[in-house]
């Protein structure tokens, strides 16, 4: 169902290219001098050529609409080592690039030592600060994620109510 939903949208996100690219074409077109164009007092055939290149730039952005403020974590979790959360963040990507997006995953090493996210039920282990995790999928818009998460705790840590350590960015992988 979800394959489908996405194949709808990435249909729609070609036509709607297409449809840019054309109306572009056109109006370079519509403005360009025709081939009788009579120039400064001398009449005579002109024949024009035209290459047309349209770069589209990469890109990818990232839209969060559930994700938590704030972790309570409790001492049986500490004494484990881990905090597991559950369904944390729900999001949606959009990008243009065949080779998928990547996402930027910062986190806050005052008490998480380790990260391990699951998008989509497939594991990413992330060990330091600001790395990224490639994601590959085909070009796709606002695309649902829905991140799961296991925090290593640092030795040391402490039960308490904290402010969420976990933060992401995403980019084009190219």
């Amino acid at each position: 169902m979800t394959f489908a939903r996405s194949v709808t949208e990435r249909q729609h996100y070609y036509a709607h290219l297409v449809m840019v690219l054309l109306a572009t074409a056109a109006g370079v077109i519509a403005l360009w001098p025709s081939d009788m164009t009579r120039l400064a007092g001398h009449a005579s055939e002109q024949n024009a050529q035209m290459d047309l290149l349209i770069q589209v730039p990469p890109f990818a952005k990232l839209e969060a609409f559930e994700s938590p403020n704030e972790l309570d974590v409790l001492p049986a979790q500490v004494e484990a080592g881990y905090v597991d959360v559950a369904e944390a963040t729900r999001m949606r990507v959009s990008f243009n690039t065949r080779q998928g997006f990547a996402l930027q995953v910062n986190y806050d090493t005052a008490w998480v030592r380790r990260v391990d996210i699951w998008v989509d039920g497939q594991l990413h282990s992330v060990s330091e600060p600001n790395s990224k995790v490639v994601i590959s999928r085909t070009i796709g818009r606002d695309i649902p994620l829905e991140l799961r998460y296991r925090l290593h705790l640092v030795p040391g840590a402490r039960a308490g109510l904290f402010a969420w350590p976990v933060s992401m960015s995403v980019s084009p992988v190219v």
